[in-house]
């Protein structure tokens, strides 16, 4: 079974994600996947350096992601951009350990990751409007607009590919 695993920013889907390790499934985390993409000596890492300067580098060569963040959240041709840059190393690197899962004979897959593209089915974490408040407030975040404009996510497209999920909820939060 190759399943996604969906919900909005800070619901709770690492919690599930580390629950379902604990059971034995296979995780396949995009966010992980992301920071790896773009790691010191990568082409992605490399293009973005030319896309964007120097500006962009830490002084080790590791990606400054706050720096960058500066650029395309203000500029959404600068976030096209970089888009363009990286999310076909995304794709591909996913696709590639869900195939490797598989081919390990891994009993289930689970794709942490807007993941129609990957899965049979989807699963959906959610949780109330309160434990959401919460979170976000643990997290330290101003407000949760600056969370979804990270990620270039409003409200509607993550009811859009929640709409999606098979399920509500696999697992609550604690």
């Amino acid at each position: 079974m190759i399943a996604g695993l969906t919900g909005g920013i800070a619901t709770g889907k690492s919690t599930v994600a580390a629950r379902l390790r604990t059971l034995g499934a296979t995780v396949v985390d995009a966010d992980e996947v992301s920071r790896e993409v773009v790691a010191p000596g990568t082409v992605a890492l490399q293009s973005i350096r030319k896309a964007f300067g120097d500006g962009i580098l830490h002084v080790d060569g590791r990606l400054n992601r706050e720096a960058l963040g500066n650029i395309v959240r203000v500029d959404s041709a600068a976030r096209k951009q970089l888009e363009s840059i990286t999310h076909h190393h995304i794709r591909a690197e996913i696709a590639k350990r869900v195939q490797d899962a598989v081919i390990a004979g891994a009993p289930s897959v689970f794709v942490e990751a807007s993941t129609e593209r990957y899965a049979d089915d989807l699963v959906g974490q959610d949780m109330s409007d309160r434990q959401y408040a919460a979170r976000v407030l643990r997290r330290r975040v101003r407000t949760a607009w600056r969370i979804a404009g990270r990620n270039g996510e409003t409200l509607q497209t993550v009811e859009a590919r929640q709409s999606l999920a098979t399920f509500d909820a696999l697992v609550a939060p604690r």
